[in-house]
């Protein structure tokens, strides 16, 4: 039943708990038209109807399996027992920074950047969408006891977002993406804008409705050494930034390979 959890958690953010009950009543008998009744579309239905059916709670026509749904049942009354953790990260008001270690008290960790970045990652339960034009190796090793249990743990799938450097950065990245793909479903996203057009956003979001956005690559001294700030995403804001790299997509502006 531990690979259910996922699965409800996301349920348990999407419907209000008064209405849980009914809804999941409505999911053991209707199958697929009950997550229709949560009012999602795109990405996020298809994820979710997805899931439904690697979990086993749908069969290939979209109709419930019984024995799976009333698995989902206890898994979802034992997490309504368990008491909110309150989040740990900053409001929307707030910015995030980077600062250089020798004043690193001038921040608290509600307002550290790269306590928001990896609590983002942590907190996924469907997708990420990654993107950043520089990397290095201390900033996958900081990523990376996050990313791993995303992918292996929660069948997270992960999409970077990439700009081609030199040979010397392209080995690094290819190198660190092939050990993540290992764990999980991991994929590259290339710009392909053309010189001397650069991928430059730095961003993370976590199931299209929160995330991190900010003047931060996710290295090491984006996420520990320079003076770096950033704010949380909204799930607007989310959205809008998933829409726009969807339409660059359709315009050619990202390939599968470096070119």
């Amino acid at each position: 039943m531990r690979t259910l959890v996922p699965f409800a958690v996301t349920i348990q953010e999407l419907v209000p708990r008064s209405d849980q009950q009914g809804w999941l009543s409505s999911f053991m008998s209707s199958g697929a038209q009950a997550l229709e009744a949560l009012g999602l579309k795109g990405d996020h239905a298809n994820t979710l109807s997805v899931q439904a059916r690697q979990l086993g709670l749908l069969d290939e026509r979209g109709q419930p399996q019984l024995i799976k749904m009333s698995e989902l049942a206890v898994v979802m009354d034992v997490l309504d027992a368990i008491p909110l953790r309150p989040p740990v990260v900053p409001g929307p008001e707030q910015l995030v920074f980077t600062v250089p270690p020798p004043v690193k008290d001038l921040i608290t960790p509600a307002t550290r950047l790269d306590l928001l970045v990896n609590d983002v990652i942590a907190r996924a339960a469907s997708t990420l969408h990654i993107g950043g034009p520089f990397w290095n190796e201390g900033g996958w090793d900081l990523l990376e006891p996050v990313l791993l249990p995303a992918l292996q743990t929660r069948d997270v799938s992960a999409t970077f977002y990439l700009h081609p450097h030199n040979d010397t950065d392209l080995r690094l990245i290819k190198r660190r993406l092939r050990k993540l793909q290992y764990f999980g479903r991991v994929i590259q996203r290339w710009w392909a804008g053309g010189f001397p057009s650069l991928m430059h956003a730095k961003f993370v979001v976590a199931d299209g409705g929160r995330g991190y956005f900010g003047s931060a690559n996710l290295t090491s001294l984006g996420l520990g050494q320079h003076l770096e700030l950033g704010v949380t995403l909204q799930p607007t804001q989310s959205k809008s930034l998933l829409t726009l790299l969807d339409a660059l997509e359709n315009a050619g502006l990202f390939k599968d390979a470096p070119e």
